[in-house]
Order: structure tokens, then sequence, then C-alpha cells
């Protein structure tokens, strides 16, 4: 075979390429599609600090309040009241665990650090995306540089 042949092979596209192409364009759409609601739901959960009339349950003996009976309060028969109440959503600063409770503010410190430095957040914490290329360069900027130099 000559160059010349090989590059008209190489050259040479399929009969179907039309078709191919149509339902990559199809896959495409159907995926921005999910994505894009997925990201508007995102949006929406990262906006709600706060859930309204939320169905609880409190315990007196325990002073526990949560949306469903726990178990010791069933074995030993506690009693209960239900109500309503408002969930919030609370981190803590130290070890960022999040938490919920049905109070204005936390009353008791971090379970899992026992630090009192907490913080009110949103329903979902919002994802962290892509940096833009100014931002990279601040976060590698090392020495005595100022923001405006950058």
């Amino acid at each position: 075979m000559t160059r010349e042949q090989i590059m008209a092979l190489l050259n040479k596209t399929s009969t179907h390429e039309a078709e191919l192409r149509s339902v990559d364009q199809e896959r495409e759409l159907t995926y921005f599609k999910v994505m894009e609601c997925k990201e508007r739901n995102e949006k929406r959960l990262s906006e709600i600090m706060e859930l309204k009339d939320c169905k609880v349950i409190t315990c007196k003996k325990c002073d526990y309040t949560w949306h469903a009976q726990s178990d010791l309060c069933k074995q030993k028969g506690h009693k209960v009241t239900h109500h309503v109440a408002t969930k919030r959503f609370f981190r803590c600063r130290e070890c960022y665990t999040r938490f919920v409770l049905y109070q204005p503010y936390p009353t008791k410190p971090c379970s899992n650090c026992r630090s009192t430095n907490i913080v009110r957040v949103s329903m979902k914490e919002e994802r962290k995306g892509l940096k833009t290329p100014c931002e990279n360069m601040k976060a590698l900027a090392v020495g005595p540089f100022k923001e405006a130099d950058i």
C-alpha cells in the first residue's frame, strides 16, 4: 500500500456517523437536564436555614426532643408529648460536625469535641466547586505578595 492509500483509509468516515452523533447529542441533553435539576435542588437546599412545623416528640422525664420517640423511653414507658417545632441546622466550628436541633440555639456543647463554638448553617452544605484561575493563584502565592499584586 502506498502512503496516499493509507491516508485515504485513515480519513474515511463511517456511513452511520450522523446517527452516532445524534445519539451522542441525545445522551448529552438528558445528562445535562438531570444535572441541572440536581443543581437546582442543591441550591434550594443550601438556602434553607430552618424547617417550620415539624412534628416532634418530647419526653419530659428524659428532657429529650426528637422526631421519633427513643427506644429507652419506649421500653421504660415514659409519658411523651407530641407537638410542632422548628428544625434548625448547626455546625461545630472546631470539628465541622453537623447536627439538628429543635431549639432556637444549642444549649449543650458539641458531642464530638465538646466545643461551644457553634454556628448556624443551611440544610445542605454548599458544594465547593472549581476555583477560578485567580483564586488558584491566590492559594499558590507564597511570599510577600499583596492581593493587588496578583
